[in-house]
């Protein structure tokens, strides 16, 4: 638990949330975690409508964070795109590819 140590009062409030707020509320962090969702995405053993959708859906997301926090993704979509394609069934990839 992040509060671990401070007692639950009143007192403690603006505390507890400075505390939370420099864990959570932290771009650095936010930031590696998107860039490690796209990297840690899921690999599709076979080619499968669910497990294509599920890559989609994950790289999306991870993507739509990247946005959020203001990252300027179209500038290096050529590596998300790479990061994601690596992920796929090797039928895929190959049709993909060629």
């Amino acid at each position: 638990m992040r509060l671990k140590g401070i007692e639950i009062t009143d007192a403690n409030f603006d505390v507890a949330w400075d505390k939370l707020a420099r864990r959570y509320d932290n771009r650095r962090i936010q930031l590696f975690n998107a860039l490690e969702h796209i990297i840690q995405l899921p690999t599709v053993k076979t080619r499968t409508a669910e497990g294509l959708t599920d890559l989609i859906d994950r790289s999306e997301e991870a993507v739509r964070s990247l946005r959020e926090l203001q990252c300027p993704v179209d500038h290096y979509d050529h590596w998300i795109v790479h990061c994601v394609v690596r992920k796929l069934d090797t039928n895929s990839r190959k049709t993909w590819v060629w």
